[in-house]
């Protein structure tokens, strides 16, 4: 009994001491510093509590489950011609999408084995969408179905899917209204349905935060919204002419010299245009004319440059970037300011992009990316000519600050 008493005691010693040592406090909105020995513990915490989270909110699939998405998707083959598509692996094998070693092309699925992505841009997908196949696929978070031979009206089911955060059906031949539903579904973040061939009476009444080419009467639900950032329709049979009164406004032109650009960051620059999908960017002012044109002589949207030619700003937040970036970024050896926030950007940073020697502001907030996948530097860690990191509270938005004291 006394020797059970005293391991009794000395475990309760342990707890004790454990929680009245000193602790980092951490100030929410206030810088955190933290010494480049913790870095790896910190990330590994993160990560465990974003897997407790997602343990928490996603549960396994049952075996119905499998076998409703499953059929939903093997409609959607036989809907849209499917034998005809550019690529079809996997499709119709037997199996769920989510099954081990089944992989279907274009499905994507979460950790719990639910269906959570359709990709299927560039497919040659013909004809219209089946009615019923989305509202068995609760789980969605994902749609792209851009750029295919998609014809009649959207079906309506694609409101009950309330998880979806990207939704992409432009460059196809839709018809009809700009449905209503998409104005209420909460997650819904990026709307892209331009270059259809949706039709309708125009008006003014356009929210600032929406990234319109064409006024129009559109649906209460999609003007009132809070939650999505970015919606494109432009490129329809919709009346009327652009008009940007109520909108954000755009960043100013930074025209600093009249040299040309120096070719080589204008072949990144173009590397970046085609990788994050440039053609259907709101705003591609100067873009679009890709080798013909020149970015500092002719003031590229969001680019800024120096005296000499050289590239030093690229702010392209909220403009429907999306796809990956590019490993040629990590070239400008002049980029100060790298600004893609609020975009739909997919997979991780170029690790040597955080050195790039002139860098002084890296904000990547608002995107998809896995902030685990991106090796952090030591924080402290002097990168070339930059001077120290610290990290601002924001995973994905840093400035570098010249004296920093950890």
């Amino acid at each position: 009994m006394t020797v059970g008493f005293f391991y009794l005691f000395a475990l309760l010693l342990t707890i004790h001491c454990y929680f009245e040592a000193p602790k980092h406090e951490i100030l929410q909105g206030s810088p955190i510093f933290l010494q480049t020995s913790k870095e790896t513990e910190l990330r590994l915490a993160l990560n465990e509590l974003e897997q407790l989270q997602v343990s928490r909110v996603e549960r396994l699939i049952t075996e119905e489950e499998k076998h409703v998405e499953t059929r939903a998707l093997e409609i959607l083959f036989a809907a849209m011609e499917g034998t005809s598509w550019k690529s079809s692996i996997s499709w119709l094998n037997g199996q769920h999408p989510c099954a081990s070693g089944s992989s279907w092309f274009g499905v994507h699925c979460s950790g719990s084995g639910h269906v959570v992505g359709i990709s299927l841009s560039k497919q040659n997908l013909i004809g219209e969408l089946p009615h019923g196949i989305f509202s068995s696929l609760q789980e969605l978070k994902f749609v792209d179905i851009s750029n295919n031979n998609i014809s009649g009206e959207l079906p309506s089911d694609i409101g009950s899917c309330s998880k979806i955060i990207f939704f992409d059906a432009s460059h196809n031949s839709i018809t009809g209204y700009v449905q209503d539903f998409f104005g209420t579904m909460d997650s819904l973040r990026f709307l892209f349905l331009h270059h259809n061939q949706f039709t309708g009476k125009s008006g003014s009444n356009i929210c600032h935060n929406f990234l319109f080419r064409t006024t129009g009467s559109l649906p209460s639900s999609l003007v009132e919204t809070q939650t999505l950032s970015v919606i494109a329709i432009h490129g329809n049979r919709v009346e009327g002419r652009p008009a940007y009164g109520r909108m954000q406004a755009h960043p100013p032109c930074t025209k600093v010299g009249q040299n040309y650009t120096i070719p080589s960051e204008k072949d990144v620059l173009l590397d970046v245009y085609e990788s994050l999908n440039g053609w259907s960017w709101p705003r591609n002012r100067g873009w679009e004319e890709g080798q013909a044109g020149d970015p500092c002589l002719q003031c590229w949207y969001g680019v800024t440059c120096t005296l000499d030619g050289y590239v030093t700003e690229l702010r392209l937040p909220k403009n429907a970037l999306y796809g990956t970036i590019p490993s040629s970024l990590s070239s400008f050896r002049h980029l100060r300011v790298i600004d893609f926030s609020s975009n739909p950007i997919f997979g991780s940073l170029p690790q040597a992009a955080l050195y790039l020697p002139s860098l002084r502001e890296l904000d990547m907030s608002g995107t998809f990316m896995d902030p685990f996948s991106l090796a952090l530097p030591s924080f402290g860690e002097e990168l070339g000519s930059l001077g120290r990191w610290r990290w601002n509270g924001d995973l994905f938005h840093w400035r570098v600050h010249e004296s920093v004291t950890l």
